[in-house]
């Protein structure tokens, strides 16, 4: 449980730190309260799949880009269902689709970091 916790924590941060970046154009100053209530709900749902994945990992004796894929592509989709969840107003249409396409990015730059930590610390 230790190792889904600091993956989750690695995860978030960078997330945040990647949200604050690609928002700080065109908000400025408040993309760092962005980042900041975008900590807490990355980190949740971090923990909430890496201990699946790290299982998966594990008992499935995946290869290493086997696993990364798995890793990068759970990412991909949780970070552009995440807007769609959390956010009611977000409907997937041609408007909203490059704001999507941006959480997908950061969710794929999350679990690259947390399979990066998985792939390094955990030995299985």
């Amino acid at each position: 449980m230790k190792h889904c916790l600091i993956a989750s924590f690695y995860a978030s941060l960078t997330s945040a730190l990647a949200l604050i970046i690609i928002a700080l154009p065109d908000y400025s100053g408040a993309s760092i309260l962005f980042g900041l209530f975008a900590f807490p709900v990355a980190f949740i749902c971090s923990v909430a799949f890496s201990y699946p994945l790290i299982y998966f990992r594990s008992k499935l004796s995946l290869k290493k880009w086997q696993s990364g894929s798995l890793f990068m592509i759970t990412g991909l989709i949780l970070g552009a269902i995440t807007p769609i969840l959390i956010l009611g107003w977000v409907t997937v249409d041609v408007n909203s689709i490059v704001f999507i396409m941006q959480y997908s990015f950061i969710g794929f730059i999350a679990s690259a970091t947390a399979w990066y930590y998985v792939h390094h610390n955990v030995a299985i």
